[in-house]
């Protein structure tokens, strides 16, 4: 474990409580289903909301190169996270391909999963290099279960806090590990690079109506949306291929 953390250990696992603890007093968060009405619905070449399916292809070429590079490099730094990680970007591109053909919560299920495993192998990954490297063994597989259950439970339950979660609560961690520690061996500013770009993206998708309007019913939010996380993962493959040396 790095030196002198007297003081942002605690403060780390306050935080992580904290957040547990807030879950009890927010009420459950149904699924908008008007989420599923993007404005790019065009049919082009018999591919139903053409756009926002084939945008997706990024995340397959992110993905097989970063499994790649992990399976010829394979070494004792958090190797089964960042092959699980690279799993998961390639399998955004196959569950969110298949959601947009035909959005619904049915569908969304499988757009998100990979999405949750992928946040959780993340979040380990940087706490194993930004903390302690026993992290890659007490919570590798503890997270990725963790963000399974996150979206089989909304799945089931219709309750999106706990991948809410998942999701922005593991980011929000993110930036506050890279804030208060100093790395082994990955490169912040790669890591500061997906999250710009992630965060990016997440207003983009917000936006998709004004974005579609604003290039002229060119290209949607949502559509720039996946190329902006598609790049955000590129830093992943990044901070993997350039450690600090």
């Amino acid at each position: 474990m790095h030196t002198n953390n007297s003081w942002r250990d605690p403060l780390l696992i306050i935080i992580v409580i904290a957040s547990i603890i807030g879950f009890f007093f927010i009420k459950p968060i149904p699924q908008d289903l008007t989420y599923h009405n993007f404005v790019d619905t065009r049919n082009i070449l018999g591919i139903a909301n053409c756009f926002n399916v084939i945008s997706n292809l990024p995340f397959l070429f992110v993905g097989i190169a970063g499994q790649r590079y992990v399976l010829t490099h394979w070494h004792g730094r958090a190797s089964w996270s960042w092959l699980v990680l690279f799993l998961s970007v390639l399998l955004v591109a196959a569950g969110s391909s298949y959601y947009h053909l035909n959005p619904s919560n049915e569908t969304l299920t499988w757009d998100r999963l990979p999405m949750a495993i992928g946040f959780m192998a993340l979040l380990a990954i940087v706490l194993a290099d930004y903390v302690t490297p026993k992290f890659e063994k007490w919570l590798f597989v503890p997270l990725c279960l963790l963000g399974i259950f996150s979206v089989l439970y909304w799945h089931m339950n219709d309750d999106l806090r706990i991948y809410a979660w998942v999701q922005f609560f593991s980011l929000a961690l993110l930036i506050i590990v890279i804030s208060i520690y100093k790395p082994s061996s990955m490169q912040t500013k790669y890591l500061i690079f997906a999250i710009v770009f992630y965060v990016f993206s997440k207003i983009t998708e917000y936006f998709d109506v004004t974005v579609f309007n604003l290039t002229l019913e060119m290209i949607s939010g949502h559509s720039i949306k996946h190329l902006l996380a598609a790049i955000s993962t590129v830093f992943f493959y990044l901070i993997l291929k350039h450690p600090k040396t």
